[in-house]
């Protein structure tokens, strides 16, 4: 979701400006508010309008990810203002629009405090992590955050996996330099994450059928 004061996803907001849009009740949000909050609802009424073309199926909604870094507007802020905020959005979905079919995902970075902003288990069916890496099995982010979620009470997994970001493999943009071997994340998933329910690949140089071994990453048993 683009920043609604202006720029893309990764445009910075202050905290002081978080701190209001996240207190905010979405539904109290009129002309005479400020543009960029007009911006916002306007941001997430295009959300509802989306997501109400599939009234009849469970949708599972990822808002607001890895909250646990600093490169999206609404990530590393004070965790009572996020939890605000994915709270807020939540009762509009769900409560104003009664849409009970949209199940929420919160989906913390790899890394520290994976749990710190959870919202509570009221507003949330699954937790999924976003974890790229060359080593997935010795990855330490991935354990810390993996341990730190697995005992919320709720059906886990990783909303993202793949190579790392600028590692090997994958440059700072996406782009592939080789190809990764995902037996090493079958591995890791059938010894180290056994507890996780479902992940889900990238597109593109993160694809499974443009790296090596990519069907092996669907098979139970590790190739190794």
């Amino acid at each position: 979701m683009p920043n609604p004061q202006g720029g893309n996803v990764n445009a910075p907001m202050s905290d002081s400006d978080f701190e209001i849009l996240a207190n905010t009740d979405i539904s109290s949000i009129n002309s005479s508010s400020p543009a960029w909050l007009q911006n916002y609802k306007a941001q997430i009424d295009n959300v509802v309008t989306g997501l109400q073309k599939f009234n009849s199926s469970p949708v599972y909604y990822r808002p607001f990810h890895e909250m646990n870094g600093g490169w999206f507007w609404w990530g590393d802020k004070n965790t009572t203002d996020y939890k605000n905020l994915y709270i807020n959005l939540y009762n509009y979905i769900v409560t104003t629009h009664g849409m009970s079919n949209v199940n929420f995902v919160y989906a913390p970075n790899k890394g520290g405090n994976a749990a710190a902003y959870y919202p509570g288990s009221s507003y949330v069916t699954w937790i999924g992590i976003d974890a790229y890496s060359d080593d997935p099995s010795n990855d330490n982010e991935i354990k810390m955050a993996y341990n730190d979620i697995k005992g919320l009470g709720k059906t886990y997994g990783f909303c993202e996996i793949g190579p790392a970001v600028g590692g090997d493999h994958v440059d700072r943009n996406n782009n592939q330099l080789k190809e990764f071997d995902y037996s090493l994340w079958n591995k890791a998933l059938n010894e180290i994450y056994t507890g996780a329910s479902f992940f889900i690949t990238w597109d593109g140089a993160y694809a499974p059928q443009n790296n090596t071994n990519g069907s092996v990453l669907f098979t139970k048993q590790s190739s190794q």
